[in-house]
């Protein structure tokens, strides 16, 4: 009887110790979830916070690059073989990104802004007259140049987070506005 009592325990024991590492290295082996990616971050590149070697890195070389002043911008491909993404750098840090989005890729603005809180600010440019407006989501760093009828979004653009006075500052932005060309504002 002495046996079989001893028998239990170191069986008890043994089955104790095992359940105890079982558990400690099931918990060392879930691994931290990652933050989520920001919304002004075009695969992995974030304007303000990546620079250009963080984007060569990430999205490789470039089709080509042009120099314009202290800007630099780089073209990538895009879905479409007419069209490029373009990569604005200055003083070695990315600044602005325009993607340009095509099917079978998610090109439903509704879509693409549902995780953003921030209201959108509509802006009219060059293309407002087809139904096409500039949604800006300032303090989010991107905005959407789209078709709110459609629900198609055409580019995406992605830049630092600002209030709506510093993105309208922008190179990019110039020839948006919160009115159409030739009207007055708030009338």
């Amino acid at each position: 009887m002495k046996k079989s009592v001893l028998f239990i325990i170191a069986l008890v024991l043994t089955v104790g110790i095992a359940a105890f590492f079982t558990v400690q290295q099931g918990r060392k082996a879930v691994p931290p979830t990652p933050p989520p990616p920001a919304a002004n971050a075009w695969r992995g590149v974030e304007p303000g916070v990546s620079t250009t070697e963080n984007l060569m890195s990430a999205i490789g070389t470039p089709l080509s690059s042009v120099q314009n002043g202290t800007t630099t911008t780089y073209l990538y491909p895009s879905a479409n073989q007419y069209w490029r993404n373009e990569v604005d750098a200055q003083n070695n840090s990315v600044a602005f990104i325009r993607e340009r989005i095509f099917p079978p890729s998610d090109t439903s603005l509704k879509s693409l802004t549902a995780k953003i809180t921030e209201k959108p600010v509509q802006l009219y440019g060059p293309d407002f007259q087809s139904g096409t407006l500039l949604y800006v989501y300032p303090a989010s760093g991107v905005a959407f140049l789209a078709s709110s009828f459609q629900d198609t979004a055409y580019q995406v653009w992605y830049f630092i987070p600002t209030t709506l006075e510093g993105f309208l500052a922008l190179p990019q932005a110039a020839g948006y506005g919160t009115a159409p060309a030739g009207q007055q504002e708030g009338i």
